[in-house]
């Protein structure tokens, strides 16, 4: 983790889908020690800021597009891997929510970041019922 502002960056960047410090990083990278069960992972994540546009219309029948204007809103994208003694995961993902691979056997899964102060809560399968889902903590390295 660069600095504590990162830190309260990604949070605010997972709960409500925006950075509202996107303007000063486009990119971070960040670092985060998992407990997968009792046992210990890596998790490096890289967070992309991209602004969002709006479109201007023209009048008329044949209406075009006569220019793009910023918004003030930010779209966040995800990507990293989480590695273990015993599991290696790739992702990518849009918001709160990513896509994992397992790299060592043919598995996918959806996953669901949950920010707080300390790190984040990983939630394996958040729209199949409570019974069926997985918590996992990552704390912020550094």
């Amino acid at each position: 983790m660069k600095s504590p502002i990162a830190a309260v960056a990604l949070a605010a960047s997972l709960a409500f889908g925006f950075g509202t410090s996107a303007a000063n990083a486009q990119t971070q990278q960040m670092s985060l020690i998992c407990d997968l069960g009792g046992v210990a992972a890596d998790m490096n994540i890289v967070l992309e800021y991209v602004s969002d546009s709006g479109v201007i219309w023209g009048s008329g029948p044949n209406r075009s597009i006569t220019g793009v204007v910023p918004t003030g809103d930010y779209n966040l994208y995800t990507a990293g891997e989480v590695r273990s003694p015993n599991a290696h995961y790739t992702f990518r993902g849009e918001g709160a929510f990513a896509e994992f691979t397992n790299m060592l056997q043919p598995e996918r899964f959806r996953v669901r970041f949950v920010p707080e102060q300390k790190g984040l809560w990983m939630i394996i399968n958040p729209f199949q019922p409570p019974e069926w889902q997985g918590r996992h903590f990552c704390q912020y390295a550094g």
